[in-house]
């Protein structure tokens, strides 16, 4: 579903999205449920105040309803469309021929008041209160500016020499904008609405070191600052001469990167950030092919610079930079933060310019931009941030993530285990916000607010933004019984609940002019809904059930299970019934792993053979087996071994229920669930079966590969990140083969369904064909699956039914007793 809400919540639209057919498009209001209209084939569309919603069908009409008179007008041959911010316009580009559009005004009902032909190019202000276009004519170009307002003012540039315009973007007021000019020499223009003064920057008069080009890059987007006063833009060096293909690949032992990532970087020009001075025509380097990671401060007059290259080789899964900072206005440059991690969660910049915030020696730290100043502001709080919990890997250093920051940027806000803390920067104590710890319940500030989303800002991602003196909405999970919900905070920092379930409730969304929110609703065995209710009121009422339909069918229902790993601590496991339970029958189960799943408790899945991973819990419901889901925790330099000892005990756990078959359990993964798939088999003899897929078997022949996918050796992983070894194999090689599938292979009893792509770049399909040949040589009863032309999961539908398929054959001979199909009685040699 795709859901939308009206300005004062009387309309919604949601859409269906099905496997193998169009969308549907449904609009109705929201108290008279029989006011319903119906769009098929067509795309989300956009409300217009209360009075019009539209949205476009496979055929390219632009459907519009009146929501007061019920009509339906359509007008064809548009590619986009936008209402104005007060609803009272429309804008549409409507297809001309293969290389122009015409761009027409219309008010929100359709009537068209402005045509403008044959535009190549446009872009509404962020307010959408007017928008800047580019047409052609008679071989010259047209810059031109509407205002949405009663007049319908325009003002019209007329350039020469203009080929393409590309890249249109606005200032964040809207008081000025620049696009490229994509001609035989690239260009940069800048438009001051205020000053009406057009400025344009040519290849020769970047005078930043005499060989850079402007060049336009997807990498280093077209960006204005907020004082409008420089215009960031992308530059190339001069192009690099085609090496011939070499008779030998020489692979040094001392280069920074493996040969192949070596090769890319010796080919690839690498594009460098420059900015301009439109008034007074500077222009001048910010980063280079060299010093490549750059993010701007909020306020766009600092940089912050590094080269990713510095601490290379190295086998962590963020490179650690030296971050240097650089003053814009006067290109002085100086140390900011040394051998400090490359991970992107770890830096964020305050929206007014003033701080930067950074996470290092397990504590967030503030950078005072202006006094050049470090402030350690989260140590002596009675509270961790960092996740040893969670990850206990002592090189992940993982932490709980960064919220971001109150609009006046004199606050940050951090998230803890549960709760939600505002450390000030001004030495006003510290406030934890929500209460979470006390009831287990773990809160998050929900992004209902364009400023809380992550805006790209280069290297980095800028953070989200919240305007802590109006109300927000938390959303909140309960730890132990699995119930989610939303929550609103207050100015006051009052937290009062909104709605709070068990389900899993998704995707809230707020009527800008009215407290109504509207939710998503889903159990297992209750097809999404949507809900809708006001934080002034008790009641909630059901405004769309997505599937009535399933009441007619058989389905499971799941429930969260608890149990203890080896050091006591409570773990969670989501257990799914199978269709049509019978509590005096004991049935199969089959244990589906990767990590922790258990908050997959309430999701809705329909079955299904397309699954590219070969898991669908209500498929495996529907054919008469419990599913369990647990969660895993690990632990560093043990993690298979770890998990072999928090899978069993899940395990045990439900089969102390009395409802499951204890000699008829089944085991698979994917992935990394894949290689405890295949680890577990060689430790445990609680599995009938177990079925591994795109699995490692040798974790030390994995340690030394390539990664072609992410052109990275696998040592990153395996040391620091999802294995959770901590040191390199040379330094505790026990552990190595203590966690190692294939150098334990002779301990398996359990029939092993193996598969993989044969394009698989991510791991490596001889990963499969080794642990095949361990195990014939072994004499282990085993099948393996090789898929050609694919990859890590399996894209094309045949073959996902294929496999979907040979898992229900393969579990329903091992856990049902049923006929073994020809391909596992061939392939295993049993008996038929």
């Amino acid at each position: 579903m795709e859901e939308k809400i009206s300005d004062y919540g009387n309309w919604i639209s949601y859409q269906l999205r099905y496997t193998q057919s169009s969308d549907t498009v449904f609009v109705r209001h929201s108290v008279m449920k029989n006011k319903i209209y119906v769009f098929p084939d067509c795309q989300t569309g956009q409300f217009a105040r209360e009075s019009m919603f539209g949205c476009i069908d496979k055929e390219k009409n632009l459907v519009l309803l009146d929501l007061k008179k019920g009509t339906i007008i359509k007008i064809p041959n548009v590619k986009v469309f936008e209402f104005s911010g007060d609803g009272r316009f429309l804008l549409t580009l409507e297809k001309n021929d293969a290389s122009t559009s015409n761009l027409c005004i219309r008010k929100y009902d359709g009537t068209i008041l402005k045509k403008i032909d044959k535009v190549t190019a446009y872009k509404t202000n962020p307010a959408l209160t007017g928008f800047a276009y580019a047409s052609n004519i008679d071989k010259r170009v047209k810059i031109g500016l509407v205002a949405f307002n009663k007049e319908l003012n325009f003002s019209d540039i007329v350039i020469d020499t203009i080929s393409k315009i590309q890249d249109f973007i606005w200032a964040k007021d809207g008081l000025a904008f620049a696009f490229y000019d994509k001609g035989t020499k690239s260009r940069v223009f800048h438009y001051s609405i205020d000053s009406k003064k057009l400025k344009v920057l040519t290849d020769h008069s970047v005078s930043i070191d005499g060989t850079a080009n402007i060049s336009r890059s997807t990498d280093l987007p077209l960006r204005i600052s907020d004082d409008h006063r420089k215009v960031f833009f992308s530059c190339i060096g001069p192009s690099i001469p085609v090496s011939p293909k070499p008779i030998v690949e020489i692979w040094n032992g001392n280069d920074k990167y493996l040969y192949p990532v070596n090769v890319l970087i010796e080919h690839y020009n690498k594009p460098f950030l420059a900015v301009w001075w439109p008034e007074t025509s500077r222009t001048a380097i910010v980063s280079s092919k060299q010093v490549s990671w750059v993010a701007l401060t909020g306020d766009q007059n600092y940089a912050v610079l590094a080269d990713p290259s510095k601490y290379e080789p190295q086998y962590d899964t963020y490179a650690p930079m030296d971050y240097y900072i650089m003053n814009l206005t006067t290109g002085e440059k100086e140390l900011l933060l040394q051998n400090q991690s490359g991970n992107p969660g770890r830096m964020f910049f305050s929206p007014n310019g003033n701080y930067i915030c950074y996470y290092k020696n397990d504590v967030w730290n503030i950078y005072n931009i202006h006094k050049k100043r470090h402030t350690n502001i989260t140590s002596g709080l009675d509270t961790t941030f960092q996740s040893v919990i969670e990850d206990p890997s002592t090189r992940r250093n993982f932490t709980y993530t960064f919220q971001g920051w109150s609009t006046d940027g004199q606050s940050v806000l951090l998230n803890d285990q549960y709760d939600l803390w505002q450390i000030f920067l001004d030495g006003r104590p510290p406030i934890r916000i929500t209460k979470g710890k006390e009831k287990q319940i773990r809160f998050r500030l929900a992004d209902i607010d364009k400023q809380h989303f992550a805006k790209s800002n280069y290297s980095l991602s800028s953070s989200g933004i919240y305007k802590m003196s109006k109300t927000n909405v938390l959303e909140a999970y309960h730890t132990v019984n699995g119930s989610t919900g939303y929550f609103t905070l207050d100015a006051a920092k009052t937290v009062q609940p909104l709605i709070f379930k068990d389900a899993l409730l998704t995707k809230v969304l707020k009527a800008s002019k009215s407290d109504t929110y509207l939710f998503r609703s889903e159990n297992f065995d209750r097809s999404p809904s949507i809900l809708m209710k006001s934080s002034k009121s008790a009641k909630v009422e059901s405004i769309v059930e997505t599937n009535p339909q399933q009441k007619y069918f058989h389905w499971g229902f799941s429930e969260l299970i608890h149990f203890e790993n080896s050091k006591k601590n409570v773990l969670n496991g989501a257990l799914f019934y199978p269709a049509n339970y019978d509590p005096s029958v004991k049935y199969p189960m089959i244990v589906y792993i990767y990590q922790k799943l258990s908050k997959r408790l309430h999701r809705y899945e329909n079955p299904s053979f397309l699954s590219s991973e070969g898991i669908n819990v209500t498929h495996l419901t529907a054919n008469g087996y419990f599913v369990l889901l647990p969660d895993i925790e690990y632990e560093s330099g043990n993690p298979v071994i770890s998990a072999t000892e928090c899978v069993e005990s899940a395990v045990k756990s439900a089969i102390n229920k009395g409802l499951i078959n204890a000699s008829k359990i089944g085991l698979m993964g994917h992935s990394f669930g894949g290689y405890e798939t295949n680890f577990i088999i060689t430790k445990s003899n609680l599995f009938a079966a177990a079925i591994s897929g795109a699995a490692i078997s040798d974790n030390i022949r994995f340690y030394l590969t390539h990664n072609s996918d992410f052109n990275k050796p696998e040592i990153r992983r395996v040391e620091n990140q999802q294995f959770r070894m901590g040191v390199s194999f040379y330094e505790d090689k026990n552990s190595y083969y203590r966690n190692s599938p294939v150098h334990n292979a002779e301990n398996i009893h359990t029939p092993l369904l193996i598969w993989t792509g044969k394009d698989d770049n991510n791991v490596k399909p001889e990963q499969s064909t080794a642990f095949h040949i361990a195990l014939s040589r072994l004499k282990k009863e085993h099948i393996m699956l090789q898929y050609p032309g694919e990859a890590h999961t399996l894209r094309s539908i045949n073959n996902q039914k294929d496999l979907n398929e040979k898992i229900l054959e393969w579990f329903g001979y091992y856990l049902k007793g049923e006929k073994p199909a020809d391909w596992i009685a061939k392939g295993t040699g049993v008996a038929q």
